[in-house]
């Protein structure tokens, strides 16, 4: 016989007695389908409203205590666990209760790598560059700086490929000059800028080889594959066709910021600085115009101070005309003219203050020797003295030096005698 819910009997209770009743457990081996079977056997005891009623009499009569402002978790604990809510519902209400912990932001320090020197043996290395990336970290952001004229291709191109593998990102600042190789080696960066007064070049790749025909042309071969990964480096940075690549390329083509702005080489310019000196036989094949734009960033000191009388004149030009009879302003040349003047004074003034500081040292280098030698023939005179000497006795007195007679009137003479003369005149 079905078993059915007694009047008054909640939900809970019915199901809970039908659950472990016999001939329920019987027909319904399977947990799960002998409590579909008990909810069934309730809802259909019982009309809608009364379902309704009993379910509200299962649930709790008040809501699930949350977590009060600045309260702590034993605290609400004690408030929270009841009758109706035990510890693991009220863990559950405090967790789902807790603000959201806001991620912190770890800023990681950026490391500068400079490459001011030439690229390869007797310069910057491929070696140290990677042993300066393995310092930083994988993830460290790099801030590669860059003034240099290039240099060997090979080790141009490791440092290129290293730089490409670091997973932090790169920022890249040219500093003056970025020419040959180590305008492939800026394109490393995730971000290229140029300070306003920099130079960026681009030519065919060279190397100074030795040996015979078949070296020359493996060293030929292999100067042509750096050339292709060159241009594809070139190339897609910058959207430039190859064919227009290689042409820069053959042609030694030099670009001022603004324009390897404009072709894509970089994507930023920054204020023009004070350019440090390269190596200079980058310059060597540079049409005139690079040549003039470098002496612009390196201007000579004379023409510095020179500018900055100017300015002071300009400052009291104003007063020019209250200007006292007798006094005289003058004007640039003069004033460049009486700067050279005194530059040239100053100048033999501090050649002949070491001339001076040379002839006392060899003034006091002789006067040493002059004692030495004093102090040598005193000791030879004496010498010569006891060796001359004439005993008046059998026995030569041991407290007194014989003397000898300098002067030339003995009659008697002999070898010492004569070197004594000599050593005296």
């Amino acid at each position: 016989m079905p078993i059915t819910p007694n009047e008054d009997e909640t939900k809970v209770d019915f199901i809970t007695r039908c659950m472990s009743d016999e001939g329920t457990t019987k027909e319904y081996s399977d947990e799960e389908d002998r409590e579909e079977y008990c909810t069934l056997q309730f809802n259909e005891a019982n009309p809608q409203e009364d379902v309704e009623e009993a379910e509200a009499e299962d649930k709790p009569t008040n809501e699930i205590a949350v977590p009060k402002e600045g309260e702590d978790k034993e605290t609400f604990m004690e408030r929270c666990v009841t009758d109706e809510y035990d510890n693991e519902m009220c863990s559950i209400s405090w967790d789902e209760n807790q603000p959201e912990e806001e991620e912190e932001e770890v800023v990681e320090n950026t490391q500068d790598i400079f490459i001011y020197d030439m690229i390869g043996s007797g310069g910057l290395t491929a070696k140290q560059v990677v042993n300066e990336l393995s310092k930083a970290g994988k993830t460290t952001p790099i801030n590669l700086r860059i003034n240099s004229a290039g240099g060997d291709v090979f080790e141009g191109i490791a440092i290129y490929n290293s730089l490409k593998k670091h997973q932090g990102h790169i920022t890249v600042e040219i500093e003056g000059l970025a020419a040959s190789m180590a305008s492939v080696i800026m394109l490393a960066g995730d971000e290229v800028s140029a300070s306003e007064n920099s130079l960026i070049m681009i030519h065919n790749p060279s190397v100074g080889i030795q040996g015979d025909a078949k070296d020359l042309t493996k060293k030929a071969e292999l100067l042509d594959k750096i050339k292709e990964q060159m241009v594809g480096i070139y190339s897609t940075r910058t959207g430039i066709k190859d064919t227009d690549i290689i042409e820069m390329m053959n042609a030694e083509t030099w670009f001022t910021a603004t324009e390897a702005m404009e072709q894509g080489f970089i994507s930023n310019i920054g204020e023009p600085i004070k350019v440090a000196a390269v190596n200079e036989t980058v310059f060597s094949n540079a049409p005139s115009w690079v040549v003039d734009f470098k002496k612009k960033q390196n201007p000579n000191i004379m023409d510095d101070i020179l500018g900055m009388l100017t300015n002071l004149k300009n400052r009291i030009s104003g007063i020019k005309e209250d200007t006292p009879k007798g006094v005289r302003i003058l004007d640039d040349k003069a004033v460049k003219r009486e700067l050279v003047n005194l530059s040239q004074t100053i100048g033999e003034a501090v050649n002949i203050q070491d001339e001076l500081v040379d002839t006392l040292s060899i003034v006091a280098t002789h006067e040493s020797t002059i004692e030495i030698l004093n102090k040598e023939l005193q000791e030879k005179v004496e010498e010569l003295n006891k060796l001359n000497a004439t005993p008046t006795s059998d026995k030569v007195l041991a407290d007194k030096d014989p003397s000898l007679n300098l002067k030339g009137d003995s009659k008697e003479t002999n070898g010492w005698n004569e070197a004594m003369k000599s050593l005296m005149e």
